[in-house]
């Protein structure tokens, strides 16, 4: 991934306020919706998530780690990292509908999850597809003379196809089973969100400017 100051061009003594508008000022070309990709999205949101919070910035700057203090499973983090992404993509859609329902968050959430799993498995199909077009090249070329280049390309290129559908085959079962925990929760529609506002009904969101991408984490409910 690379150095997160770097991800959202700042500096290591960079003050919170700084990050946070270095945030919103990157978020809007990286999203899918706006021409970017989700691996850059996602990437993004990482920096942000963990270089806004004390705790985790404090650790990656001392380690160069940034996983989930949160939890001490590495698979249970990968499924917070899927939700977390999901979930900003489903609030800046729904914000930017200007028609936002507190009763839409689950079922936007979702249908991001549905659209990126369903990428991530056509991108799997391509290099399954890829992979045996390189097994069927696989010992068949010949050089007149000198070392046989062209064998050494092709082994490399069926380790690579066979390393990402590895990964991909792990992202394609993490995103599944984000969506069934998502599946088992259910969303309080009455928003609380102490210090900034207090309580928002559906209509009112828009008029009280909340950001679309306060993190409403705590309020949702895992059943």
């Amino acid at each position: 991934m690379g150095d997160l100051y770097g991800v959202l061009g700042l500096s290591r003594d960079a003050s919170l306020a700084a990050i946070r508008r270095a945030f919103r000022r990157n978020v809007r070309s990286c999203h899918p919706d706006s021409g970017g990709s989700v691996e850059a999205f996602n990437v993004l949101k990482t920096a942000y998530d963990v270089l806004s919070d004390p705790d985790r910035r404090r650790r990656y700057d001392e380690t160069g780690q940034f996983g989930d203090l949160a939890s001490g499973d590495p698979h249970q983090s990968k499924i917070i990292e899927i939700l977390s992404a999901a979930l900003d993509h489903a609030l800046l859609k729904l914000n930017a509908s200007r028609a936002f329902r507190q009763s839409d968050v689950i079922a936007a959430t979702q249908e991001f999850l549905i659209k990126i799993k369903s990428d991530a498995d056509n991108r799997k199909k391509s290099f399954e597809v890829a992979l045996d077009q390189a097994k069927s090249l696989r010992n068949r070329f010949r050089a007149s003379e000198g070392a046989n280049l062209m064998e050494i390309v092709v082994a490399r290129r069926i380790l690579a196809c066979q390393n990402q559908i590895e990964i991909l085959t792990e992202h394609v079962r993490n995103i599944g089973d984000a969506l069934d925990l998502l599946r088992g929760t259910e969303l309080e529609t009455f928003l609380q969100i102490s210090g900034e506002v207090g309580g928002i009904g559906e209509t009112d969101f828009h008029k009280a400017n909340v950001s679309p991408l306060l993190d409403i984490g705590a309020l949702i409910r895992f059943t």
